[in-house]
């Protein structure tokens, strides 16, 4: 090996996975695709620059099941600053859109309340009725949103795989929106999402 010109260590520079857990974050892809009478949206999400001043339990991933849990050690939780999960994308799981529901505007109820919680703003009839469409590149992208990120599970090739994706999405108060630059960034690092993640389509 020629001269060192770096150093590694392995406690502070190891691959930082996204937990379980509430984080700030922006949204930097927006992918649509009609399935039957209905779109499927998805969405990829930026861990925002906000999060390097709070605390998050470390994570670990298994070798053999690829799930991921906090570190724990004497059994107490690993906490960790989350410094180096900014610019970190993760995929949040598919949201779908029914144009045309009839009697069943219920199935819109997760689309309506995350778009909205995007800052989406939606324009209300006399009656109360909201008017709902298929969301755009100019409606989200950029936005500030708190992602909620839990486990889920789905079967590949009859194994059972795990991946943490966002589930859920709440307003980012005083949340300012990205830098549209960082989308087309090349060499930031942060252009794949978290290995263990996957897409519906």
């Amino acid at each position: 090996m020629k001269t060192p010109t770096t150093q590694y260590n392995q406690e502070r520079d190891a691959q930082a996975f996204i937990g379980k857990g509430l984080y700030h974050g922006h949204i930097v892809n927006l992918a649509t695709k009609p399935w039957k009478d209905s779109i499927m949206i998805n969405l990829t999400c930026r861990i925002a620059e906000a999060c390097a001043s709070q605390e998050y339990p470390q994570q670990v991933q298994d070798s053999e099941t690829k799930r991921i849990s906090p570190k724990l050690v004497n059994g107490e939780t690993v906490m960790k600053s989350g410094a180096n999960l900014v610019g970190r994308r993760i995929f949040a799981d598919t949201l779908w859109f029914c144009p045309d529901p009839g009697e069943d505007g219920w199935k819109n109820n997760k689309y309506r309340d995350a778009i909205v919680a995007m800052g989406v703003q939606l324009e209300r009839d006399a009656e109360g009725n909201e008017g709902l469409g298929e969301i755009e590149d100019e409606d989200v992208l950029c936005k500030p949103v708190l992602l909620h990120v839990s486990e889920t599970s789905y079967m590949k090739d009859g194994v059972k795989t795990y991946s943490m994706k966002v589930t859920g999405f709440s307003a980012w108060v005083g949340g300012e929106d990205l830098d549209p630059s960082i989308l087309i960034k090349k060499n930031e690092g942060d252009n794949q999402p978290e290995q263990n993640a996957d897409v519906g389509f």
